[in-house]
């Protein structure tokens, strides 16, 4: 802070005198006085200029370091945390160098000082704080509560000295003296607390018995007077704290510039210590010593009625209610102990806006921890209660009924004994549920609190006994259950024999309807199913009349013992029972039925088999083979069906005697094949050789398709003749009538005819012209060839043309073409060949005259396959010798034999064509060995309909290892018509 000095003008004083008077001023630090003096001085007396200059010079050096000063402390005053006693020296300086200029600045370094001293002060109270704080963690609350009384020292003087009025002087006295007086009264009691603590953590190891609870209430008794003691002393020092406050407000009001810079402030500090701090202060100091050990011994109080109440609880959940009950005694009165701490706690707190519950304030954050004891407090009485009604279930004894029934004794008089003891039983049942009721009402207000308070222990209490209610209550219901139990095992025994006995009769019926394996086949038998089923209708309506009324009894069970598991499960077992029958009485309708349409259709089956027999053998008689293998085939489907649906020896004979009848139809069949193929062989050789080719055709595969209806194999000859016509077929030279082109190209072949002969007349006359339309006619013969490229008149028109063009070039394509075709033929293929011999037939009709043209026009037919070779010596002998080595074989008719006979002599037929007595020899063994039957025996059947069953499910592998076991039974089989049919559907899934 900087000053300016303004110097004030004096009259004229004698000259001589000035200076010493200004060094007196000087001296006495009255620097104004001594520059009013100084300064007119100089003006007057310039020769004394430096003299008057020095003592300025002094008064502004003083002046200077007043500034300095000055500025020092503005400087410290700004600063986060000014050194106070350095502040409070620099005001003193500031005194000493200039008094004048103090009263200028009075008001500010009073503030300062005031300031700097009021900062002093809250350091020194907090040092106060801290080190009471350290002394109330040790647990020393005397030497801290000594500590804190040293800091009521801070502006007590002045407070005393302010004049505030001897009423409030007189109540601040009055606290100071409580705060001082009673502190070895606050380091006793807690002590003593403490003590009592302990004490009481000695009987914690003690056995929860009457004996000993007198004991324990007399510790507890000491330890709530000393918390009483305690609460006591912490009222005085509560009271001198509201009383504080009450003159600090009041102080506050008249003084509002005051602040806290004044005693009540500081004390009020140093009661309630640091803001949210609760340790802190001389009422932290109590704080500090209850939660060190009022906490403690709630726990020690709660862990101990806790296990009075486990104890009970576990005795109860083992049934040893004498125990339980001895223990709910001791319960209720373990149970006050720490309830009443909660109530001393609620006094020692001075808190506002305590929390109300049941109608009770309770200590701040005790909430939880009340809650909980009075749980335990209010459910105590009724373990009691619980036990007595305990006591009485285990008196109730039971016998065992099922055992006795089990040895012989009556069921009638061991149901009513069981009913007898359900009576009691329920009578206890329903005092349970009575007290269970009370419980849950009583308990409701707890379970409301429980929300607002969660995990408060109190919910355990609750829930224990009201477990407990409902234990009791299970176990008096599981007896009673028990008993119904019995009583219905019994009755239920008794009607599962019934019930069995009419199932063994029932299943009697249904196999024998249903069929049982019997030599690999289904044996039903529903003659005797049904005479078991119409005299099973009469005892399953009495039986279901008897369980009609047993489940009526079960209905009249009240639902404790109706929901029982064990009883539910008889009911359901009776159910069962009933529903059994009822199924057994349903399927017996409709198993009758079946029984006795299985029967009527098994009879109509065999009249149909007898009738389609004698249909067949009429048949036969007239040589009607296609109705007689139908009708045989009819009458073995007929009898087979039968026996499906009833196993019957009658009629499996008539399905042997189908199979004979077969037999014999085959036979037949057979020779008439054979004539049929002859005289169909001898046409055909008629038809190849006159080129009737379509013809030979039909008449080949009409050969053929009747040699498959009784030989397994292909026939020699019509192999060999079907080759010859294929191939004669791809040779023809004709355009046949019925082709779809027949029209289109006769009719370019007659342009092209018509063509040629203009051109012919024209070639006389005009060249050019005639080859226009001999050019024309060629065009057209080409576009019949593009389709019918061995067509004869197409082909040798063509020849025609080109000669009639160039006959001197022809010559020359004459020779090239002939010699084409006769190496084509040579050595070509199967279509190369027949091409060529077409060329040569073609070329012998332009120049038959060439060559010898019959020998070369043979070979080439047998090169194209189109007629056989002749047999050499060599192949006519060896046919020959294969005659004579196989002719024994056939006579003898060894059918092992007769495969191998056939192979050898469609060789000899192959080397030698007219070998008769070779085709005489295959005709025998065709006449030996052939197939045709049309029927299965009855078990190859039955494999037949299974196979047919998994093709119908697209079950190929099935199907087809179910055929090999029918060709197992006999090969043969493989050729009967069905079995070819059902082998293919089943190679094509």
């Amino acid at each position: 802070m900087l000053f300016v000095l303004v110097p004030a003008l004096f009259g004229q004083e004698r000259q001589e005198d000035v200076l010493s008077q200004a060094d007196a001023l000087i001296d006495q630090k009255r620097y104004t006085q001594a520059m009013n003096l100084l300064v007119p001085y100089m003006q007057n007396n310039p020769d004394n200029f430096d003299q008057a200059q020095r003592r300025i010079r002094r008064i502004t050096q003083a002046r200077n370091e007043y500034n300095k000063i000055v500025g020092d402390l503005v400087l410290e005053m700004e600063k986060p945390e000014p050194n106070n006693r350095l502040v409070l020296e620099m005001t003193n300086r500031l005194r000493d160098l200039d008094p004048e200029r103090i009263a200028e600045t009075q008001d500010i370094i009073k503030r300062i000082q005031e300031m700097a001293l009021f900062k002093e002060n809250q350091r020194e109270l907090e040092r106060i704080m801290n080190q009471g704080q350290e002394l109330v963690d040790q647990g020393q609350y005397a030497e801290a509560l000594r500590v804190y009384a040293r800091g009521l020292t801070i502006y007590q003087d002045e407070f005393f000295r302010s004049g505030f009025g001897a009423a409030m002087e007189n109540r601040v006295r009055q606290g100071i003296n409580d705060l001082l007086s009673n502190v070895n009264a606050v380091n006793n009691s807690a002590t003593a607390l403490r003590n009592a603590v302990d004490d009481l953590e000695n009987l914690s190891n003690q056995e929860a018995s009457p004996q000993n609870l007198n004991a324990y209430r007399t510790a507890y008794n000491r330890l709530g007077a000393e918390m009483d003691r305690f609460t006591g002393l912490r009222d005085i020092y509560t009271g001198t704290d509201m009383a504080f406050r009450e003159e600090l407000a009041t102080l506050r009001q008249n003084n509002p510039q005051g602040g806290d810079r004044n005693f009540l402030a500081f004390a009020v500090r140093l009661l309630e210590g640091h803001p949210g701090d609760t340790k802190s202060g001389m009422l932290g100091s109590f704080d500090v010593a209850w939660n060190r050990e009022i906490p403690r011994a709630r726990n020690l109080l709660d862990t101990k009625s806790r296990s009075v109440y486990i104890a009970a609880a576990n005795d109860a959940s083992r049934r040893e209610y004498n125990a339980a009950g001895r223990r709910a005694e001791l319960m209720g009165a373990y149970a006050e102990f720490p309830l009443d701490l909660e109530l001393r706690w609620n006094r020692y707190d001075k808190g506002t806006g305590k929390p109300i519950l049941f109608n009770q304030i309770v200590a701040a954050g005790e909430e939880a921890n009340y809650l909980k004891f009075r749980a335990l407090s209010a459910t105590s009485p009724y373990w009691t209660t619980l036990s007595q009604l305990g006591i009485r279930f285990n008196a109730v004894q039971s016998r065992d009924t099922l055992a006795l029934w089990r040895e012989g004794g009556d069921a009638g008089e061991l149901m009513q004994m069981e009913q007898a003891f359900t009576v009691t039983l329920r009578q206890l049942r329903e005092e349970a549920q009575t007290l269970s009721e009370t419980i849950q009402q009583e308990t409701a207000g707890f379970q409301d609190m429980e929300s607002q308070y969660p995990a408060s222990g109190a919910e355990e209490y609750i829930n224990g006994i009201s477990a407990a209610a409902r234990t009791l209550i299970g176990s008096i219901t599981q007896q009673e259950g028990n008993s119904a139990v019995n009583r219905y095992t019994i009755a239920n025994s008794q009607m599962e024999s019934r019930v069995a006995a009419r199932e063994a009769e029932f299943r009697q019926g249904a196999e024998l309807l249903q069929g049982a394996q019997k030599e690999n086949y289904l044996a039903r038998y529903p003659t005797r199913a049904g005479v078991i089923f119409s005299r099973l209708e009469a005892s399953l309506t009495a039986d279901q009349q008897n369980l009609e009324a047993l489940l009526g009894q079960y209905a009249q069970e009240p639902p404790e013992i109706a929901g029982n598991s064990r009883v539910s499960s008889l009911r359901s077992e009776t159910q069962a029972m009933q529903s059994r029958l009822e199924a057994a009485s349903l399927q017996r309708q409709g198993l009758a039925a079946s029984a006795a349409s299985l029967a009527q259709d098994a009879q109509r089956l065999r009249q149909d088999g007898d009738r389609y027999y004698a249909e067949a053998e009429a048949a036969l008689a007239r040589d009607d083979f296609t109705v007689a293998r139908n009708r045989v085939g009819q009458a073995a489907d007929a009898y087979f069906q039968s026996t499906e649906r009833e196993d019957d020896e009658e009629t499996w004979n008539k399905n042997a005697q189908v199979r004979l009848l077969d037999e014999r139809i085959t036979s037949r069949l057979n020779e008439d094949v054979l004539i049929r193929v002859a005289a169909l062989l001898n046409q055909i050789r008629d038809a190849y050789y006159g080129s009737e080719f379509d013809r030979a055709e039909g008449l080949i595969t009409q050969a053929q398709n009747i040699w498959k209806l009784t030989q397994p194999n292909p026939h020699s000859e019509l192999v060999t003749w079907a080759a010859m016509i294929e191939a004669g077929a791809r040779s023809s030279r004709s355009i046949p009538a019925t082709a779809p082109l027949y029209t289109e190209m006769s009719q370019l072949l007659s342009e092209a005819r018509k063509n040629y002969e203009e051109g012919r007349r024209f070639m006389t006359s005009s060249e050019v012209e005639g080859k226009r339309w001999l050019t024309t006619a060629q065009k057209n013969v080409e576009k019949v060839k593009l389709v019918y490229p061995l067509n004869e008149e197409a082909g040798v028109l063509a020849l025609q043309i080109e000669r009639e063009i160039d006959q001197s070039a022809f010559a020359a394509s004459f020779e090239e073409k002939y010699r084409s075709a006769i190496r084509r033929n040579e050595t070509g293929s199967g279509t190369v060949r027949i091409e060529a011999l077409n060329d040569l037939r073609n070329l012998r009709a332009i120049n038959p005259q060439y060559t010898n043209w019959a020998p070369l026009i043979r070979q080439a037919e047998i090169n194209a396959g189109l007629r056989r070779p002749d047999p050499t010596a060599q192949d006519i002998a060896e046919a020959r010798a294969i005659v004579n080595r196989v002719r024994p074989l056939v006579n003898a008719k060894d059918m092992s034999q007769m495969s191998t006979a056939r192979t050898d002599l469609e060789r000899a037929m192959n080397l030698d064509s007219n070998n008769q007595e070779a085709k005489n020899l295959y005709t025998e063994v065709a006449r030996v060995v052939y197939r045709g039957n049309l029927t299965l025996d009855i078990e190859a059947e039955r494999l037949y309909q299974q196979a047919l069953t998994a093709v119908q499910q697209g079950n190929g592998v099935r199907a087809l290892a179910l055929i090999n076991q029918i060709y197992a039974r006999n090969p043969d089989y493989r050729y009967v018509q069905k079995m070819v049919v059902l082998e293919q559907r089943a190679r094509s899934l």
